[in-house]
């Protein structure tokens, strides 16, 4: 059951945030630069299934830049690169990496710089913080609903910390922006037609637009 946690009136629309109940893994989502390689016989995680021989030589394998994977199995799944300090709950299930060859294909250089490998590990790192987001549940969407309650517009997918992290809430806002310039400019032209047809202003609406924010 997914949950709300935050809503607010804005510009006259009410905007809602609320979890994504079920939520896509990002590795089948979109390409990344790392491909991440575990071995676990509960859970089918990352990108690719392997056993323990193949990991270990992905890792040792000098063609390629790795950081291992650590996995919490405590009242739910976390992962990062870092390890989590705790025997019993925790420990390595793999590896992401991403062979030279293809950074300096796709960075266009001969030469893989100390500030270029530094910015390599940190894509992967953020990579796999994404993929713990879809792990613990941090993934958001949001609605954009009218003055009787029907959603106007509405977006998810949204990885991180909801109000400032993922861009979900500045993206509700943005869209809800969006929804009342849409108003105006069709007001507008309503406007411009009763003008030209001499609509009395009895009969003229008002803009149904309510100014202010949150």
């Amino acid at each position: 059951m997914t949950f709300e946690v935050h809503k607010e009136s804005y510009k006259g629309l009410t905007i809602r945030i609320e979890a994504e109940e079920y939520p896509e893994s990002p590795c089948d989502m979109w390409e990344e630069l790392g491909t991440m390689v575990c071995c676990h016989r509960n859970y089918n995680l990352g990108h690719e299934q392997a056993d323990v021989d193949t990991i270990n030589e992905l890792a040792q394998d000098k063609g390629n830049i790795v950081l291992p994977l650590y996995l919490m199995d405590h009242s739910g799944l976390s992962m990062n690169t870092g390890g989590f300090g705790c025997p019993w709950d925790s420990g390595q299930v793999g590896i992401i990496y991403v062979s030279k060859e293809q950074v300096r294909k796709e960075w266009g250089v001969k030469r893989i710089s100390p500030k270029l490998h530094k910015q390599i590990v940190a894509c992967l790192e953020g990579q796999v913080e994404t993929y713990d987001d879809y792990l613990t549940g941090n993934v958001w969407g949001f609605t954009v609903e009218d003055e009787d309650g029907e959603v106007l517009e509405s977006c998810a997918g949204f990885y991180g910390d909801w109000e400032r992290a993922s861009g979900c809430l500045d993206e509700a806002r943005f869209t809800a922006d969006s929804v009342v310039r849409d108003r105006i400019y069709t007001h507008v032209a309503t406007l411009k037609q009763w003008i030209k047809s001499k609509v009395p202003f009895q009969y003229r609406n008002p803009c149904p637009v309510v100014g202010g924010s949150n």
